[in-house]
């Protein structure tokens, strides 16, 4: 659903979102930005409704579900601003980066030439309801339901997996090895959320598959494990992967290829590598979005 104002084309504002996506910025900040230069965002579609009745169903793919994070908030009023969105810009840099269609817009908001995004006090007579059908902790519990139908003893660690893929997964793994120490085999470790990637190489990839890349070497040590990271959407950043299946046998795989996961992952280049060792998971387009999950299987 874009709506950019009209001094922005569609073109920069795609520009600017591919900016945004791989500067690092997660997704509240990436968002504060979103909704100051479309005008259906941030509020926009419920100021429009109003004084119409509004409700809202929402699929959630924001940790915590903040409706004003879901979807930019198009029906809820926005706490940030413009001062916020252009704190987003400088703190990754991302001037040079950025059409200037798209920075003369938000400077003209921090000088009051352009109007703010909806606020709580602009919505005093609204009447709007929301009403949340499914999310990231949906897709958590249906996943330790099945596996516990199958006999596999599940532990859920939340949905607050986040930062950046390669940090998220030595975290992952230490909580993993922690939970699993008091469980019996065979079992299911998983998290929810979204992780980041801040892009520095020219290969091809996305948070799953930079965090399955980053797993190959901690699966050396779980030896008949399996582990997994995809997209409920089945969309991995730019690829036609959802994430992607690791191993031991993986890094095997690797060596035998003469293979170093460590300079594909310093190319951010996760795609090829699976590519070559196997392992990519490739759904399709689910036609819906509740974040990431990520999952260890011992048996």
């Amino acid at each position: 659903m874009s709506s950019p104002y009209t001094s922005i084309t569609l073109e920069d504002l795609q520009t600017t979102n591919k900016a945004l996506v791989n500067c690092g910025a997660n997704i509240n900040e990436i968002n504060s930005v979103r909704k100051h230069l479309e005008s259906l965002k941030g509020g926009g579609l419920l100021q429009k409704a109003i004084p119409a009745r509004v409700h809202a169903l929402i699929l959630s793919d924001v940790m915590g579900d903040d409706l004003s994070v879901i979807a930019s908030g198009p029906t809820v009023p926005d706490a940030s601003t413009f001062t916020d969105a252009w704190r987003v810009v400088e703190d990754y840099d991302l001037v040079q980066k950025l059409p200037q269609s798209v920075l003369k817009h938000l400077q003209e908001g921090l000088q009051g030439k352009q109007p703010e995004t909806l606020k709580t006090k602009d919505i005093s007579n609204a009447e709007v309801t929301t009403e949340i059908l499914a999310g990231n902790q949906t897709a958590l519990a249906s996943a330790l339901a099945e596996a516990s139908r199958q006999g596999v003893n599940a532990v859920a660690a939340g949905d607050d997996l986040k930062g950046e893929a390669r940090q998220a997964c030595q975290q992952f793994f230490v909580e993993a090895r922690l939970a699993l120490e008091k469980v019996k085999q065979p079992a299911l470790f998983a998290k929810g959320g979204e992780t980041t990637v801040t892009i520095k190489g020219k290969g091809l990839g996305g948070r799953n598959l930079e965090f399955a890349l980053a797993a190959v070497e901690p699966m050396q040590e779980f030896p008949g494990a399996v582990f997994f990271t995809l997209a409920t959407d089945g969309e991995d950043g730019p690829t036609d992967a959802a994430g992607a299946v690791v191993t031991a046998e993986t890094y095997k795989k690797a060596q035998a290829k003469h293979l170093d996961p460590h300079d594909f992952l310093e190319n951010n280049d996760a795609y090829h590598f699976f590519e070559q060792v196997g392992g990519l998971i490739k759904t399709g387009s689910t036609g819906t979005n509740v974040n990431d999950l990520a999952v260890l299987i011992i048996n």
